[in-house]
């Protein structure tokens, strides 16, 4: 395997939204489904495929990057003086007493992230890939942290303490339906999310009906999420192609690649 001195360029906390799961019947719920004591287990892996000087693959590295758990732990939480919270907590089955946090409103019009700490807890930052064309250098975790959330900017010197969202980032628009779009970030850069179709996805803990939620944004990466009320965030898929690869002290990428992470649900306690 390829030693990579690599960070992805954002930090992706893996959001939540799941599916009908096929063999129970649909509820009528219509909100993410955030009682106490939910639990999901998810296992992520990374496939990073190297073009060589003439624009074919010419090896690949498969990364297992083992199981994430989220819970929640409270749906009643007060921050910064906003009550009513629900409190998403996730961490490696490996290394359980690192904790990643998100705490979100889950309202009448969509669910939105108020706050988080522990910004990229939930894995290793994975190796740096800068974006072509995208002279950002936005610092993304990897995508296994399995949280509402999709951004959780890593700053080392403030790790421990709570970031606020001003205003509240909105990652889901409630009803879920096809066609239905909404903004869920400007800054630090543009961000808007869509449901695109309804399809049958088959992950280890069975086969559910799921909606797709797509991204619109100015990023060199793709982000799709299967997704339906009744179970949560089933799977993600994170695609970019055409990635510079750098190594340290030198800017410039001694190679490209393509990238792809997938993340699947392996289990829920519900």
């Amino acid at each position: 395997m390829k030693k990579l001195f690599v960070l992805l360029l954002v930090t992706i906390s893996l959001i939540t939204i799941g599916c009908d799961n096929s063999s129970t019947n649909p509820t009528n719920q219509s909100k993410y489904p955030t009682k106490l004591g939910n639990q999901w287990e998810y296992n992520t892996t990374h496939t990073i495929e190297y073009y060589d000087s003439t624009g074919n693959i010419d090896s690949v590295d498969l990364l297992d990057l083992g199981n994430t758990i989220v819970r929640i732990d409270t749906e009643n939480d007060t921050v910064n003086e906003t009550s009513n919270l629900v409190l998403f907590s996730s961490y490696e089955v490996s290394t359980p007493d690192s904790i990643a946090k998100s705490w979100y409103s889950n309202s009448d019009s969509g669910l939105y992230v108020m706050a988080y700490s522990g910004a990229g807890r939930s894995q290793p930052v994975i190796p740096k890939i800068n974006a072509e064309n995208n002279s950002v250098n936005i610092a993304f975790s990897n995508s296994s942290i399995m949280l509402p959330d999709l951004y959780s900017f890593i700053n080392s010197n403030l790790a421990d303490s709570i970031q606020y969202f001003d205003p509240p980032r909105k990652v889901l628009a409630y009803p879920l339906r096809i066609g239905v779009r909404w903004f869920e970030l400007i800054d630090p850069f543009h961000s808007e999310r869509f449901v695109d179709e309804k399809i049958s996805v088959e992950v280890p803990a069975g086969i559910y009906n799921c909606y797709t939620v797509k991204t619109d944004w100015d990023l060199n990466i793709e982000l799709t999420d299967y997704m339906n009320l009744d179970d949560g965030l089933i799977k993600r898929v994170v695609y970019s192609d055409s990635l510079g690869i750098t190594t340290p002290g030198n800017p410039d990428p001694s190679m490209y690649a393509r990238f792809t992470s997938i993340s699947q649900l392996i289990n829920k306690s519900f």
